[in-house]
């Protein structure tokens, strides 16, 4: 939590995040999406013929899932700086 923390505080003094931003709830929404995935996938495969666990189907949740909490925690898409590929 620690450094979930320092990155909130950086992003709310750069201006990069939006204000009321709470690392805490940052958190949850990140883990809550995580543990759902998998808790559920028989449920969601059941239901919708999909499994979210599936390794096909990782990469498009992944990037859900970075969309949402950006989404939520930037002023805006535009203030987020260029993402670099390793």
């Amino acid at each position: 939590m620690r450094t979930l923390s320092e990155i909130v505080e950086r992003g709310l003094r750069s201006g990069v995040f939006r204000q009321g931003i709470d690392a805490v709830d940052l958190h949850f929404a990140i883990t809550s999406f995580s543990f759902f995935r998998l808790s559920n996938q028989f449920t969601f495969q059941w239901l919708f013929q999909s499994n979210p666990a599936a390794p096909e189907n990782r990469e498009r949740l992944r990037k859900l899932l970075s969309d949402m909490v950006i989404g939520y925690a930037m002023t805006s898409p535009d203030s987020m700086p260029a993402r670099t590929t390793d």
